[in-house]
């Protein structure tokens, strides 16, 4: 086979390049890909490709039989080293062809990350045929550019799954300010202490060393109107109890009913 008889034999305006876009192609759907890649169900990637083979003199299809082609997948439309590349048997009938691309040389699907691509096809011994074929994108594919955004944001807007934060409390109490202070249907706590020299609550919890990454939100009780309008409650931590200081408007300690919850910290 010449390479006269051989050369530019398929009319670019007559290809068909069909990409599949719940597979490459959209500027980001390489993550995707890649996922699927990793899960030990999923197939390997590939795209769907046809064609027609033509006679370069005179326009007529090529006889019908199996012709030997190579594809390559390159980021420039001229000259460079294929990124992706793979040979094959492929049978035409009536000069029509048809072919997926990746089901004898898998994709590495990490160079569809949105960089302009081409198809380079050669058949037979013959050169490369001129020019190649830029990649593009399928309607769906330009759809799936966005997998990586939720409501528009970006993936490094949101917190890693491998994150960790407070989820269950740690310990909850009501506290009294009338002895005992602990009251029934407490959690977690093992003792509250007024301290009278600071006026506050010194509260040790239960197999918890609390300290100030932990969190606590704490709520004014006001028993027999003992926690005025205005009153504020905040907390703190001391050699490992959580201390938790009530302090009226005009700025002095006192003593009132709360509820809390503790959470631990990072």
């Amino acid at each position: 086979m010449g390479n006269n008889d051989l050369r530019n034999k398929l009319l670019w305006g007559l290809v068909c390049l069909s990409l599949c876009a719940s597979i490459l192609l959209a500027g980001r759907v390489y993550a995707m890909s890649s996922a699927q890649a990793d899960s030990p169900s999923a197939s390997q990637p590939k795209l769907h490709y046809q064609g027609r083979l033509l006679d370069p003199d005179t326009g007529a299809p090529k006889g019908d039989g199996t012709y030997t082609m190579i594809f390559g997948v390159y980021a420039e439309s001229t000259g460079g080293s294929p990124l992706w590349t793979e040979a094959k048997d492929v049978a035409v009938s009536k000069g029509i062809f048809s072919t997926l691309l990746g089901d004898t040389t898998p994709f590495d699907t990490t160079i569809f990350n949105g960089q302009d691509l081409w198809l380079g096809i050669s058949v037979g011994g013959d050169p490369q045929m001129t020019p190649r074929q830029p990649l593009a994108y399928a309607p769906y594919a330009v759809f799936a550019n966005n997998a990586d955004q939720l409501d528009g944001y970006e993936a490094y807007n949101f917190a890693l799954y491998t994150h960790s934060h407070a989820a269950l409390p740690r310990a909850y109490a009501y506290i009294s300010q009338y002895d005992p202070m602990l009251r029934p249907g407490s959690y977690n706590v093992d003792s509250v202490v007024w301290n009278e020299t600071y006026s506050r609550f010194e509260i040790t919890l239960t197999d918890m060393n609390y300290s100030i990454d932990d969190v606590t939100v704490a709520t004014l009780q006001g028993d027999a109107g003992n926690c005025p309008a205005g009153a504020t409650i905040r907390t703190s931590s001391v050699s490992d109890m959580l201390i938790v200081f009530i302090v009226n408007s005009a700025g002095t300690n006192i003593k009132c009913s709360f509820h809390f919850v503790s959470y631990a910290g990072q």
